[in-house]
């Protein structure tokens, strides 16, 4: 019967090699007492040390990171929208006497109309 592979949490690891770091107990003893091989106490301590071995996000902060790029993608394509008004606006010559103020709907109304004098 072919042996099961088994797979630990991050906290068991890192809990694991804190064990080994802090010189209480040899490797040896830490692999008998939690039925590891010595040799993935090693392999765990330079992974952790290396920064490979990290926690796997939560499903709540996949979930965000799958709304930010919704997000993301929306805002391109809206600044994408404002460039392409933005240049055909400007061709228009009533658009052009208000590049420092507000331009609306109601502005570019009101300078279609002749002036008052």
């Amino acid at each position: 019967m072919k042996r099961q592979r088994r797979s630990f949490p991050f906290e068991f690891k890192k809990m694991i090699v804190e064990l080994a770091d802090s010189g209480q107990y040899t490797i040896n003893q830490i692999a008998r007492d939690h039925e590891i091989a010595p040799g993935l106490i090693v392999q765990w301590r330079e992974k952790l040390n290396s920064g490979e071995l990290i926690q796997p996000p939560s499903y709540k902060e996949r979930q965000l990171e799958i709304e930010l790029e919704r997000y993301k993608k929306k805002v391109g394509e809206l600044t994408i929208v404002v460039d392409v008004l933005k240049k055909h606006l400007s061709s228009f010559p009533s658009v052009r006497r208000l590049s420092s103020s507000l331009e609306s709907p109601r502005t570019l109304v009101v300078l279609d109309k002749p002036a008052k004098y």
